[in-house]
C-alpha cells in the first residue's frame, strides 16, 4: 500500500504472500492418534478453501464477501498475522480505515517486525487523520527497513500535514542522501516546503541546482518557477515555466500560469491563449476551469465565464461557490430563473455546511431580484 509522491495511494499486499505460510503453525501441538490427524488434515483443507476463496472475491473485486471469508479462516487461524493484514489491506480498500487500523494493529501484535505491516498501518492512521501515530508507525517502518523509500514518503507526508515543515524536509533530505542520482521530485518536494516556507532565496539555490542535475526534471521546476514569481521577479519567472512547456507541452497548470502572469503585464491576448489552451488541455480539471471563469470574468466576457462556471459545477456538484458564482455571472447577463435557480443551489450547499457567510452572501444576492 504504498503511494507516489505529495499524494499516496493503496499497494495491494502480495496475495502469495498472504497465502504462503498461512497454514503454517497451525499445530504445535504432537499429534498421537489418527483422529487427531484427520482433524488436522480437516482444518488445513478448510483454511486453505477459504483463503483460495477469499482470492477469488478479490480478484472479483467483492471485498465485503472477501472480508468475511477471511474472518472465517481467521476462526481457525488467529495466530495467522498474514490473514489479519489482508483483513486491513481489504479494509483500507473500502475506504473504511479504523477498520483497517484495527487489522494491522493485530497483524503486527503477531508479527512486531514485518516492516510492511507498519507501514500500512501508517497509512491508514494517517488517512483517519491521526497524524501523531501514523508517523510513529512509519518511523518504525523505517527502522525495521531502512531503504525502504515509500516508508519515508509517508513520513513526510504526514509530517507536512501536522506543520511540522522542519522535519518533513530533513526526512526528503534522507531520500535524496541515500539515492541521490533518483531523487529529481524529491528535490522538488523539498524546494515546495522552503517556497511554503517563505525560504525563496534558499529554494531557488536547491531547484537551480537540482535543475541543473536533472535538466529534463518537471516537477522540480515547477515550486522554482513559484518562487521566482513570489520574489516578484517576473521574467525568470516566466522563463521557468516556458522551459516547462518545452518540457511538458501538455501541462494545464502551466499554461494557467502562463496566462496569470500575460494578464498581470497587460498582455491580454497572450493570456486568453494560455487560458484556452489550458481549459482544452484539461477539460476534467474543476481547478483549471474555475480559474478559466475566474480570468474571463475579470475580463468582462460573462458568456465565456458562466460556461467555464457551469462546467465546474458539473464536475462538482456539491461545490456551493461553483453555484454561487455561475448565479452571479448569470445575473449580470440577465438570465434571472437561471440565476436565481443557481443560487438556491448554492444557498442549500452552503447550509448543508452550516457554513452562516456563505447563505448570507446568497441571500443578499438573491433580495436584488425581489
Amino acid at each position: 500500500m504504498k503511494g507516489s509522491l505529495l499524494q499516496q495511494t493503496t499497494r495491494p499486499l502480495l496475495w502469495t504472500l498472504l497465502l504462503a505460510g498461512c497454514t503454517l503453525g497451525l499445530f504445535s501441538q504432537p499429534v498421537y492418534s489418527e483422529v487427531q490427524v484427520a482433524q488436522a488434515a480437516s482444518r488445513t483443507q478448510q483454511l486453505n478453501d477459504f483463503l483460495r476463496r477469499g482470492r477469488e472475491l478479490v480478484d472479483a473485486g467483492d471485498y465485503s464477501n472477501a472480508i468475511a471469508v477471511y474472518q472465517q479462516a481467521m476462526q481457525l487461524d488467529s495466530n495467522n498475522a498474514r490473514i489479519f493484514s489482508g483483513i486491513g489491506y481489504l479494509h483500507a480498500r473500502q475506504e473504511n480505515y479504523s477498520a483497517a487500523v484495527e487489522a494491522y494493529r493485530r497483524a503486527i501484535a503477531l508479527e512486531a517486525n514485518n516492516a510492511d505491516f507498519h507501514y500500512a498501518l501508517g497509512y491508514s492512521l494517517a488517512k483517519t487523520g491521526d497524524y501523531a501515530s501514523a508517523a510513529t508507525s512509519y518511523q518504525r517502518a523505517i527502522q525495521l527497513a531502512p531503504n525502504d523509500k515509500e516508508s519515508y514518503l509517508g513520513l513526510a507526508v504526514v509530517q507536512l500535514r501536522s506543520g511540522n515543515y522542519e522535519g518533513a524536509i530533513q526526512t526528503y533530505e534522507q531520500i535524496i542522501a541515500k539515492d541521490p542520482n533518483n531523487s529529481a521530485d524529491i528535490y522538488g518536494l523539498v524546494g515546495t516546503v522552503l517556497v511554503e516556507r517563505r525560504q525563496l532565496d534558499k529554494a531557488i539555490a536547491l531547484l537551480e541546482q537540482a535543475a541543473e542535475k536533472f535538466p529534463s526534471n518537471v516537477q522540480l521546476r515547477l515550486p522554482l518557477a513559484v518562487a521566482f514569481l513570489e520574489q516578484g521577479n517576473y521574467d525568470r519567472g516566466m522563463a521557468v515555466l516556458e522551459r516547462i512547456i518545452e518540457l511538458d507541452p501538455r501541462n494545464a497548470i502551466v499554461h494557467l500560469q502562463i496566462g496569470k502572469i500575460r494578464a498581470a503585464q497587460g498582455d491580454i491576448e497572450g493570456a486568453e491563449e494560455s487560458y484556452r489552451r489550458a481549459s482544452i488541455l484539461d477539460p476534467q480539471s474543476a481547478d483549471v476551469q474555475r480559474a478559466v471563469g475566474d480570468f474571463w470574468l475579470e475580463q468582462g466576457q460573462l458568456l465565456m465565464a458562466s460556461t467555464a462556471y457551469r462546467r465546474v459545477t458539473e464536475l462538482i456538484p456539491n461545490d456551493p461557490e461553483a453555484h454561487f458564482k455561475l448565479g452571479s455571472v448569470l445575473r449580470d447577463r440577465r438570465r434571472s430563473a437561471d440565476a436565481r435557480e443557481a443560487l438556491e443551489t448554492a444557498r442549500k450547499l452552503y447550509q448543508a455546511q452550516n457554513n452562516r457567510q456563505g447563505v448570507a452572501k446568497v441571500d443578499e444576492l438573491l433580495s436584488q431580484f425581489r
